[in-house]
């Protein structure tokens, strides 16, 4: 049985990171931009907008968003970080466009 060297463990190491990386540019940034477009259509729905008014600005908008928070995956250090800007973030947004959905359907 061989050991590992400290290559090989480095390989993995980046190998995971990049996967990781990969994956938190299309699915993170995904959940992040879900989360812009819910938050913004609620709150301008809120504020009296009409919803298709609404829902085509962040439509436009969401591909601009989208394509720089992508390049910016691969721009900055810290893996962890977008993944909790992300996924924590775009959670958060959801969460709070659903609770404002609520309030405006029961006409509050």
């Amino acid at each position: 049985m061989t050991t590992p060297t400290l290559s090989s463990l480095n390989l993995r190491y980046t190998a995971a990171v990049l996967v990781a990386r990969i994956v938190a540019s299309l699915l993170g940034v995904y959940v992040f931009i879900w989360g812009i477009m819910a938050l913004g259509i609620t709150g301008l729905v809120a504020m009296g907008v009409d919803y298709e008014e609404a829902y085509l600005l962040f439509k436009l908008s969401a591909f601009l968003v989208f394509l720089a928070l992508f390049l910016w995956c691969y721009a900055t250090q810290g893996v962890l970080k977008l993944w909790l800007i992300f996924v924590g973030g775009g959670t958060l947004m959801i969460a709070l466009a659903w609770l404002i959905q609520n309030q405006l359907m029961r006409g509050v």
